[in-house]
């Protein structure tokens, strides 16, 4: 499949994978890192974060020069408790608190050095939100435990034509000539 080029959005979420990566690779307790959204958890690869795009808002001016985008991310954070220790929903409970934090001060880090783009590029890093999140049946079945941070980023966009071509000349319909100086308007520019 050809690269696409998709926005900065999926530049920063890319930026967070793998800052969290290199961040767990230095840690003593390591945990996975992906950006999938719909495969179910797989036991083997907890404690685990699953980052995802959840919304991407256009503010600022409607003119075409320039907008601000606001990229909201969901790092869903999920851990497992050791079968046999007693309760184990309570071991699943501290390693997810252990998981939070872990991001948190990846996140810090990432966030202060602009997701890896050009000082400035980055206008507003929101700090974080926490929250727990329900566990289905088979998680809880399982011993399963998450939460979620999410973060909002925003960023300068300028529009960009991909591939359209110069308009060298403007004809305006019937039902638009009603609206049209007398006669209507056809206008070739140079």
């Amino acid at each position: 499949m050809p690269d696409i080029a998709v926005g900065l959005f999926d530049t920063i979420e890319a930026a967070m994978a793998s800052g969290l990566t290199t961040f767990s690779t230095a840690q003593t307790t390591h945990f996975s890192v992906s950006r999938r959204i719909l495969r179910p958890i797989d036991k083997a690869e907890l404690p685990l974060v699953c980052i995802s795009l959840t919304s991407l808002t256009h503010e600022g001016s409607s003119s075409k020069w320039y907008e601000q985008e606001t990229a909201e991310y969901n790092l869903d954070c999920f851990a497992r408790g050791v079968e046999g220790t007693s309760p184990s929903d309570e071991d699943a409970k501290k390693k997810l608190y252990f998981l939070a934090q872990q991001v948190k001060y990846a996140l810090f880090a990432l966030s202060a050095a602009d997701f890896g783009q050009v000082k400035g590029t980055i206008a507003v890093k929101e700090w974080p939100d926490f929250s727990l999140l329900k566990p289905s049946e088979q998680e809880a079945e399982e011993q399963i435990v998450g939460g979620r941070w999410t973060i909002r980023v925003q960023y300068g966009f300028t529009p960009e034509d991909l591939a359209s071509q110069a308009l060298t000349r403007l004809v305006l319909t019937e039902f638009l000539k009603q609206y049209a100086p007398q006669g209507g308007i056809d206008k070739t520019f140079p």
